[in-house]
């Protein structure tokens, strides 16, 4: 037998795995990623501003790509008018029969909003959104929106800029009923007849913002026409009143699942008239503005009529709330827990006018609220002093906000920084016994421009928790220590954040055990 000793490896035949005669030499993973996937993916890689320009360019990658999008109409279902009408054209052949989404924003169109809801006029049966972002002058048309209802709409987007002049009124749907499909409709500064306006009950989203010379009768006709509404939104209405006598027949309107109930700056007849006559018994956000002007007995008119309903209302929300916020502002002041916000605007505010505000609202709260910890914000403020006393005798305050104080919080940091006289306050209780200014006082946020005003705040930290460690400091030692200290500085020049920053990184030497922020920076010891 011959040797194969010297043999070389050409010698000898290569055989390829049985395999990879079955694999095309072109094929690359991608191609076994199941259809569904892949388009997904497709879905992702195309952008909201250019999708038909997007999907073109993935058609062209490979036959299956194609094949693929091509197929699957839709991906092109959501249209836009920032590209230009030849892709709006090109999609609206592509989409076959599947529900469309139009949005138009006029700041990145070409073309007016008339010209793109026309052009995509020819399948408004497949209209399931429309989105338009309008903000153009004089006069504009809504095109088919104008003579027709979509009959399968389902969401109706109309937003304009608040600043610029109405133009002419639309009647939406050429007086039609709206679509029974319509679930979700926000109309913003859109100069519309609300007379022929007539919703289905099955709107769940209502906003209607900045409309004019609305009756109130007819926003309670609405209103009562939506009766599965959970998003309630009413801003900016100029209305025209009718006799009281004719609203005070109205009946109840019942709203069980509205959620979100936000009024925003309407007039304070529609909010009254509003709180009388609704009735949302399982809201979870309540946001009411109240405006105030002329004598203090007006602060609690909004709250006295449903007095028992409210309570019941308000009571229900804030039963889960950890910490209550309150805010003072030069003509404002709001209270919040959980998912309420009061506002009350008036022409004035003094000690008269918030006793009157916070008992009123405290009326519909009960005890429990006085228990629950506070977050109490001045913001440019004047004389906060005079009402900070009166306040602790109501309120658990357990956080200070202080910003722009009369441009100096010097006065309130000064009775924070000792013990107040009790025979000088007999709103506090014992006479006979001095006290801190909020003893349940554990963290300080500053917002200020000024390192002086920092250093005076780490000097009232400093002489409160020296009040708590040794007693020997004060007469009366603090109940609880300060543990957090937030201090966020406006742009004030390098030498001023230099400053703040040394005096808040020398502070945090000594009080190892405070968290200490600097902007939003949490700031180490020994840095």
């Amino acid at each position: 037998m011959q040797s194969n000793a010297n043999s070389t490896p050409n010698d000898f035949p290569v055989q390829k795995p049985a395999m990879q005669n079955l694999i095309p030499e072109h094929t690359c993973p991608i191609h076994f990623i199941p259809e569904e996937i892949l388009l997904t993916i497709v879905q992702l890689v195309a952008a909201r501003k250019s999708p038909v320009q997007d999907l073109t360019k993935l058609t062209l990658l490979c036959r299956r790509w194609k094949r693929v999008i091509d197929g699957a109409p839709a991906v092109w279902s959501y249209i836009t008018a920032t590209e230009p009408l030849s892709c709006v054209k090109k999609a609206l052949k592509m989409v076959q029969d599947v529900p469309i989404d139009l949005e138009y924003n006029e700041g990145e169109s070409k073309y007016v909003e008339e010209t793109f809801l026309r052009t995509t006029a020819s399948r408004i049966a497949q209209w399931r959104s429309v989105v338009l972002l309008v903000s153009s002058y004089g006069d504009w048309s809504l095109g088919p929106l104008e003579e027709t209802s979509p009959p399968h709409l389902e969401t109706l987007h109309i937003l304009r800029n608040r600043a610029i002049p109405m133009g002419k009124t639309f009647t939406l749907f050429g007086g039609q009923p709206a679509p029974s499909s319509l679930r979700d409709i926000r109309l913003h500064f859109v100069p519309f007849a609300v007379a022929p306006l007539r919703l289905s009950t099955s709107i769940t989203t209502l906003e209607l913002d900045g409309l004019v010379v609305v009756s109130v009768v007819e926003i309670l006709r609405i209103l009562q026409a939506c009766p599965s509404l959970r998003v309630l939104q009413l801003g900016l209405l100029e209305l025209s009143v009718p006799p009281l006598a004719e609203l005070e027949r109205y009946p109840e309107i019942h709203l069980p699942y509205l959620e979100y109930f936000q009024l925003r700056l309407v007039d304070e007849f529609l909010t009254r008239i509003l709180l009388w006559i609704l009735r949302f018994p399982n809201v979870k956000t309540l946001i009411l503005p109240i405006q105030v002007d002329g004598d203090e007995e007006r602060m609690l008119d909004f709250l006295v009529g449903p007095a028992a309903y409210l309570t019941s209302v308000f009571q229900r929300i804030i039963s889960t709330a950890d910490q209550f916020e309150m805010y003072f502002k030069k003509r404002q002041f709001t209270i919040a827990a959980a998912g309420l916000s009061v506002t009350w605007f008036t022409d004035r505010l003094d000690l008269d006018r918030l006793k009157e505000a916070v008992r009123g609202i405290f009326g519909h709260l009960g005890e429990m609220a006085k228990a629950v910890p506070t977050l109490l914000g001045i913001v440019n403020c004047e004389r906060p002093v005079e009402w900070m006393v009166w306040l602790d005798s109501v309120l658990k305050v357990t956080a200070l906000l202080l910003r722009q104080v009369s441009g100096s919080p010097d006065e309130l940091l000064d009775q924070l920084s000792k013990p107040i006289m009790a025979e000088n306050h007999p709103e506090l209780g014992n006479p006979q016994s001095d006290r801190w200014l909020f003893p349940s006082l554990g963290e300080i946020h500053l917002y200020t421009a000024w390192p002086k005003h920092v250093c005076k705040v780490v000097e009232v930290v400093e002489l409160r928790n020296l009040s708590r460690k040794h007693g020997s400091v004060a007469p009366v030692s603090v109940p609880y220590l300060i543990r957090e200290l937030y201090v966020d500085q406006y742009p004030y020049g390098d030498w001023a954040n230099t400053r703040v920053k040394e005096e808040l990184g020398y502070f945090k030497k000594t009080h190892t055990a405070m968290d200490i922020y600097l902007n939003g920076s949490l700031i180490e010891a020994g840095k």
